[in-house]
């Protein structure tokens, strides 16, 4: 960010145009949200530590969703009329669960801290299952989890960063505390950063 003083980071999904509703087992899964952050380059206050991001191929179609075909003088179509998200969602738990336990590690890693420095993990807010077998494979207490799954659902890309506004919000945020941001998606891929607040 050379010559930069701020940011804005956003992130937003409105999934509920593209989740089959005739598929229960995955419809109710999903909400809409979006969220953003301002980053300000400071004097010594908050700083980033660590940043992990990561792309794989999705060869068995684990999480996906075709884009519309539009016809124009230089593209005809492919034929692909199923516009709606598909998800396996036993490799999706599989991958969601060792994807981001790499990258709270990587994170640490790099940063050259313990898990127990770690004040709070805001992670991808998908699936309660995922992040408590997260928090048990990494022997990481659930309650250093901030979930808020209850009442958004898993807004996808936005549930990162509404979930920071709801810990900041909360009073439960001090100045200088490590707070770790988890993520995974479709793609497929995986994400996260250690900053200090």
């Amino acid at each position: 960010m050379m010559g930069y003083r701020y940011a804005l980071v956003a992130a937003g999904d409105i999934l509920s145009r593209i989740v089959d509703w005739t598929e229960r087992s995955t419809c109710v899964l999903f909400g809409d949200g979006a969220g953003a952050a301002v980053l300000a380059r400071g004097e010594g206050q908050g700083d980033i530590l660590a940043a992990d991001l990561r792309g794989f191929s999705d060869f068995d179609n684990v999480l996906y969703c075709h884009y519309p075909a539009i016809d124009t003088p230089f593209y005809q179509g492919d034929g692909i009329e199923d516009t709606k998200m598909r998800m396996n969602g036993r490799k999706v738990f599989v991958f969601a669960v060792n994807a981001m336990g790499d990258s709270i590690r990587a994170l640490l890693d790099q940063a050259g801290v313990s898990k127990e420095e770690i004040k709070w993990i805001v992670p991808h807010q998908a699936n309660q299952r995922i992040i408590a077998s997260t928090a048990q494979r990494m022997e990481i207490p659930m309650e250093r989890f901030y979930l808020n799954l209850e009442h958004t659902g898993n807004t996808s890309s936005a549930s990162v960063p509404i979930a920071l506004d709801e810990l900041n919000r909360s009073g439960q945020l001090s100045r200088g505390d490590l707070v770790m941001l988890v993520g995974f998606g479709g793609g497929l891929t995986s994400g996260g950063m250690l900053l200090r607040w």
